[in-house]
């Protein structure tokens, strides 16, 4: 695969591009029955949006995240890992991870500069998903046994 031109897009200027939402909705479209409900919901929380092109300059694919402060625990940033889609040409063949690669280096330079760790949280209904993040980021719960630590345990309501 020849490598995507990533940039990162601030959630302001998403909300403020019909065409660009247009294109994330045409790149969704063909994995979901309506992929309406949860464009909206994903723009409106978006802080950053990832998007990849191909060397047409086509969409190739897109991550989307948003980046807070867990009040409950003195400020804890927190990072949601949220939608992510991919063309169907481009499915397997890394495309995704390169967003997702993109997106971790940019917070590890978010806690360098705030001096502590971010969580990351997320919700998934795939399997597949849970997994493939299991293998790449440590601490992932709940567990593949289900269970918490004492931390997701106590973050886990807040979160939800």
């Amino acid at each position: 695969m020849t490598p995507l031109a990533i940039e990162r897009i601030s959630g302001d200027e998403l909300r403020s591009n019909p065409w660009l939402r247009t294109e994330l909705a045409l790149l969704a479209a063909p994995s979901y029955d309506d992929a309406t409900a949860i464009l909206a919901r994903e723009v409106a929380d978006c802080t950053h949006l990832y998007i990849g092109r191909d060397g047409q300059g086509l969409l190739a694919g897109f991550f989307m995240t948003s980046r807070d402060y867990l009040t409950a625990d003195h400020g804890l940033p927190i990072v949601h890992v949220g939608w992510s889609a991919c063309r169907d040409d481009l499915k397997n063949s890394g495309a995704t991870m390169a967003l997702f690669e993109r997106c971790i280096v940019d917070i590890l330079a978010w806690e360098q500069q705030l001096g502590r760790r971010a969580l990351l949280w997320s919700t998934t209904a795939s399997p597949t998903i849970y997994l493939g993040v299991s293998r790449f980021l440590a601490e992932v719960e709940p567990r593949c046994d289900g269970g918490y630590s004492r931390d997701g345990a106590r973050y886990a309501p807040w979160l939800r």
